[in-house]
């Protein structure tokens, strides 16, 4: 029998091993490798199913052809051509496909670590570089970047900001003309690519051991161009907040929370109690962890031997620039798609105070441990995000089978969605006409309505609402004699009896708030009720129950609902409250 002492040794001997075993120098790429796979696997999974998003819409419908007068206006102040060049050219060879643009996301989320990676390894060596770089790959807390292809925009702007920064290092012509390609590719996509400009500024005037004036034209010539852009720049989609002098007093308060939130995230600490699928940081984790970064930066730089490398401008630069960006704009910091780059960013500052340090094997042991709970973390939030933005999806794609199944008949400029209580996230914001043009030109994103009778209730009412504000279906007095005809069948009632008259039906409650369920005719139907409590009226088609409360309708007036006819022979569905006697009668359609 083994003694405690004796199996205690031999843990301890193995342990011994592997810190004296020398492994290969080609583990860490492979490590990293293993790692790129499981991240597109993971990315993939969770936007299985998912359709455009936010802005996406805009880029879907908002530029026909390829106007670039068009494309180069702002968008919420952002120039964006290059994301919309982008996803014009997939439409045009693939149409919506959600398969294309998660596949795109999935190749710009490992191109993203890989940089993340080689940047930080040249700094602290490759072992502790795969910390941050796994982190990257499995950033739950950018929920929109990673869980929605809305985030190609921010993480295509992120990968050419990452790869400008290693042009810069090459130190020569070559690296320096694609610094300065990518760095006009990035403010061409995004606008927070203006930190990257700060950085290269700083690389180029305070990195070295004299201002490089010569290579001032690499961030040079896209800042001429972007402040040209601003100079020009035609009225453009969406609007673009101003900086007010209360958002400036806010600065530092901002800049504070910026970084707290990215504490939050990097640390994956990102639930509060009762609350796991939030689209923002909790500042609350990321504060109290402030004054230990301070500690650990403190100790940090009393370690080092030498002064920190003149890089630390550069790193410093684009953080500070990004977070006073964002809290001038009014921005939320804690907002998760703004937590890939800050993350980034304050990874990158740390590698550089890190550079220099001999890091024993404990110590690197202890940080990727670290790293890897936060992954996991991250992990978790990536899957719940997934659900999030996988069952707006499903709402969205019922709204536009509404649409399309009223076609014929909807204003084109109704806007596809709006406030309403079966809108859970109001993103799909264009005008039905400009979807059902580009519909037309690169297919539908609708879903069938086969799939949409089989889908839960909730995405069922997403569709009956945008039939009734699309088709503006109210009780309204009627402007000439009524075409009644057709047949009313009453459903479950409670409360009240109902005496034929044909083809109407008398509704006589028996008590408030008396209920009866009535399904309609093709036509829809017009009410009388008696002087009294107007009842309360709701619609439903495709949902198991009455999605918006119609205006109650004016006692002892007749009052009409007309439904115009459509390809579905799924009928509409009055649910009533009452507590006064009413008639119904069934209307022909127009």
């Amino acid at each position: 029998m083994r003694t405690r002492a004796e199996a205690a040794g031999d843990a301890s001997s193995l342990l011994d091993r592997l810190r004296s075993r020398r492994w290969p120098s080609w583990s860490p790429r492979l490590t990293l490798g293993l790692a790129m796979v499981c991240s597109a696997a993971a990315v993939l999974a969770v936007t299985r199913g998912e359709g455009f998003f936010g802005d996406e819409w805009g880029f879907y419908a908002s530029y026909p052809g390829f106007d670039l007068k068009e494309m180069l206006g702002p968008r919420v102040g952002h120039l964006q051509v290059v994301v919309i060049l982008l996803y014009k050219g997939v439409l045009q060879l693939w149409g919506p496909s959600d398969v294309a643009f998660r596949l795109i996301l999935a190749v710009l989320i490992l191109l993203c670590g890989g940089l993340v990676y080689e940047l930080v390894r040249r700094r602290v060596g490759d072992w502790l570089a795969l910390g941050p770089a796994v982190l990257v790959l499995s950033f739950g807390a950018g929920g929109e970047t990673y869980a929605s292809t809305l985030g190609i925009t921010i993480v295509l702007t992120i990968v050419a900001g990452l790869a400008m920064l290693l042009c810069l290092e090459r130190r020569d012509l070559v690296g320096d003309v694609g610094a300065c390609l990518l760095l006009a590719a990035a403010l061409g996509t995004y606008g927070p690519a203006i930190a990257f400009l700060a950085g290269a500024g700083a690389v180029i005037l305070l990195a070295g051991e004299r201002p490089e004036w010569r290579r001032t034209w690499v961030f040079g010539v896209p800042l001429v161009l972007y402040f040209a852009w601003r100079l020009w720049s035609p009225p453009g989609q969406g609007y673009a907040p101003g900086v007010t002098l209360v958002d400036l007093l806010h600065l530092p308060n901002s800049m504070l929370d910026s970084i707290a939130a990215t504490l939050a995230a990097l640390t994956g600490l990102l639930t509060s109690p009762g609350n796991d699928a939030s689209t923002a940081m909790p500042l609350a984790w990321g504060q109290a962890l402030l004054a230990p970064l301070v500690i650990a930066t403190v100790l940090l730089l009393r370690r080092r031997r030498r002064p920190v490398a003149r890089w630390i401008w550069a790193v410093l630069a684009m953080p500070l620039v990004y977070w006073a960006a964002l809290g001038a704009a009014g921005r939320s910091p804690s907002a998760s798609r703004y937590q890939l780059l800050s993350a980034i960013f304050l990874i990158l500052l740390y590698a550089q105070l890190a550079s220099g340090i001999r890091i024993g094997h404990r110590a690197v042991a202890i940080c990727l441990a670290a790293f890897g709970l936060a992954t996991l973390a991250n992990l978790g939030a990536l899957d719940t995000f997934g659900r999030y933005f996988r069952a707006n999806s499903d709402e969205n794609r019922a709204e536009l089978a509404a649409l399309e199944l009223i076609r014929d008949r909807v204003d084109p400029r109704f806007f596809v969605e709006g406030t309403g209580p079966a809108t859970s996230i109001p993103d799909l914001l264009i005008p039905a006409g400009q979807y059902f043009a580009a519909a037309d030109a690169y297919g539908s994103s609708a879903m069938s309505l086969a799939r949409l009778r089989s889908s839960p209730d909730y995405v069922r009412k997403a569709a009956d609402a945008e039939l009734i504000q699309a088709l503006g279906l109210t009780p309204r007095a009627p402007s000439g004699p009524l075409q009644v005809g057709g047949e009313l069948s009453p459903g479950a009632a409670a409360g009240l009896d109902t005496q034929v008259q044909a083809p109407c039906l008398r509704v006589i409650p028996r008590q408030p708030g008396a209920t009866l369920e009535v399904t309609l005719p093709p036509g829809g139907f017009s009410v009388r009720p008696d002087p009294g409590v107007p009842p309360t009226l709701t619609l439903s088609r495709f949902a198991g129950s009455g999605v918006i409360p119609l205006p109650s309708p004016v006692t002892a007036q007749t009052q009409a609902v007309t439904i115009p006819p459509d390809p579905s022979s799924v009928p509409w569905r009055l649910q009533l409250v009452a507590a006064a006697p009413l008639t119904l009668c069934p209307l022909r359609p127009a």
